[in-house]
């Protein structure tokens, strides 16, 4: 079977409307991909590498994919033919680095770029009968992750409708490279959604060349490596401000959303401690020396800060005072933030409660105020 690349006739049969199916051509069972792993970047013929596989659902790390393929630059294929009923198909797809989604010929998804792991929801109309995807990934180097999953199939709706999809930050692990704020600035949607307009000021507000000093509790490796990257230089809406500092700092967004509500309901004017505590993440200032008034003032700062001093402990950079296996553990993390002791990271169900927010999301439901 010969690759589906751009540029060309792919002569696989999928630009041309063939009827051949993945079985037919790679001898693969049904509902299952025949998978082609190229050792260049550039989908290059022939594969080295051939085989059936029944998801395509992969995170290897630092590692090779399969035997006989380098652990970076290398790029795959997989293509399959599936069945549906009329109406809205929605695929979830995650990458690093780049990624194509092929769908009975047209190009749904097209992010062929080096990129951290990104996720993109495309959906798109399917009439009923079968039909086919091919999916096209890369891999430059450092971590490799492809995924791709297929939703129900929604309400119909007419024929034509135009392919769309979004992003959403996932965690990235301890040790990843981090995107730089500017890099984030360019992959938030933009959406005038505003449940909080009341945060308009600190919204468009930025500390212009003011920079915090130090992250508190944070070992010589966080000071050096990530105090510097907190600038709180980016304005938007609430959601936008805590998607982009989520991006920024490698979190789950709705795990930032869910501490934002647990600890502000994402109001900026939140004071708690008697005072002490502001903004969205509630900065203490009696202990985060160098973030008052800015974690006031600015709702981009309050964020960036407080997401710099989380990663600081993801990453086991306050070996100082709490131990090593503080490193990749996100929610006792998030526990510490609230606590202030490694021991009683829990602080009283705070963790369980923001998990709760999490699968609830009651910023959906939030009345504009």
């Amino acid at each position: 079977m010969k690759k589906c690349v751009l540029a060309l006739a792919c002569a696989c049969g999928l630009l041309f409307g063939f009827t051949q199916s993945a079985q037919a051509a790679g001898g693969c069972p049904d509902g299952q991909y025949y998978a082609e792993y190229f050792d260049d970047r550039n989908l290059g013929d022939p594969p080295n590498v051939t085989r059936c596989e029944s998801t395509v659902d992969n995170n290897w790390g630092l590692g090779s994919p399969v035997d006989g393929i380098p652990s970076d630059n290398w790029s795959a294929i997989w293509t399959s033919d599936f069945s549906s009923e009329e109406g809205n198909q929605t695929w979830t797809v995650t990458a690093d680095d780049g990624v194509r989604v092929i769908i009975d010929g047209e190009v749904v998804l097209n992010e062929w770029h080096d990129q951290f792991a990104t996720t993109y929801v495309v959906q798109r109309w399917l009439g009923r009968g079968r039909h086919y995807i091919s999916v096209e990934y890369y891999e430059r180097g450092g971590y490799a992750v492809a995924k791709i999953l297929r939703g129900a199939v929604q309400s119909p709706s007419p024929p034509g409708q135009a392919a769309q999809y979004t992003s959403y930050f996932y965690t990235l692990g301890p040790g990843a490279n981090l995107p730089s704020g500017a890099d984030c600035a360019s992959r938030v949607q933009r959406n005038s959604w505003e449940p909080r307009p009341s945060n308009n000021v600190q919204n468009r507000t930025t500390p212009g060349s003011y920079r915090v000093n130090r992250i508190d509790g944070a070992d010589s490796r966080g000071q050096s490596q990530l105090a510097p990257r907190i600038d709180g230089n980016y304005t938007g809406t609430t959601d936008e401000i805590i998607r982009w500092a989520s991006c920024k700092w490698g979190f789950d967004e709705d795990h930032i959303r869910a501490i934002a509500h647990t600890e502000s309901s994402w109001f900026m004017s939140t004071a708690g401690d008697e005072g002490w505590s502001k903004g969205l993440i509630q900065i203490k200032s009696s202990v985060h020396d160098g973030t008052y008034p800015w974690s006031v003032d600015s709702t981009a700062f309050n964020l960036d800060y407080a997401l710099a001093w989380k990663r600081a402990c993801f990453e086991g950079y306050m070996s100082d005072w709490i131990p090593a296996s503080s490193r990749g553990d996100e929610w006792g993390c998030t526990g510490l933030w609230c606590s202030g002791d490694w021991s009683w990271r829990d602080c009283g169900g705070y963790v369980g409660l923001v998990q709760y927010w999490v699968g609830n999301r009651p910023w959906l439901r939030y009345e504009t105020r």
